[in-house]
């Protein structure tokens, strides 16, 4: 309890979009995460999906392709009416729709279905010739859709620890203006 009262000042205090303290941070559309030990942040946006890479410390003057192999996790944050302009209206029609990506890229993905954080989720794991293993834990929010991307040498229970820790403390789905 005393973490969550210690987030939602920093939520206060600070702008979103930036880091906390050691272990905190407040994307654009109102969730919080707790970063994971020894990580960083970046965010940005691409048309109105908000991109966080979480990067171990070590990589900060690596460029995010040799990151990637060391522990990058991507996290994608897209509204759900942006997602709505492509027929995608329920949180069956996005996995199914992330799949169909996944086959096209010649891949054989695993669907498995469940909750984090008390959110609806699903977990794919798919294997692409040449590539490690590669996976993703998506979730359903109140206004968005949570995406985690990682590669098998980023372990599983770390990306869940982070989609665990994510609590909806402003949900919002109004991109960002641009100035």
């Amino acid at each position: 309890m005393a973490r969550k009262i210690f987030f939602l000042l920093c939520v206060l205090v600070s702008a979103a979009g930036r880091s906390y303290a050691a272990d905190g941070f407040m994307g654009h559309y109102g969730y919080l995460l707790t970063v994971p030990e020894g990580y960083s942040t970046k965010a940005s946006f691409k048309e109105e999906a908000e991109v966080v890479l979480f990067f171990p410390k070590a990589c900060e003057d690596l460029s995010f392709s040799e990151c990637g192999k060391i522990g990058l996790l991507e996290l994608t944050v897209l509204p759900k009416r942006w997602v709505k302009k492509d027929g995608i209206t329920s949180f069956k029609q996005y996995i199914d729709a992330v799949v169909q990506g996944v086959l096209k890229a010649k891949a054989a993905p695993v669907v498995t279905r469940g909750k984090i954080a008390g959110l609806p989720s699903a977990k794919i794991y798919m294997r692409v010739p040449s590539q490690s293993l590669n996976a993703m834990f998506m979730l359903e929010g109140s206004k968005v859709y949570y995406r985690v991307k990682f590669r098998e040498k980023v372990s599983e229970k770390l990306a869940a620890g982070l989609l665990s820790s994510l609590s909806e403390v402003a949900p919002s789905d109004t991109p960002p203006q641009e100035h």
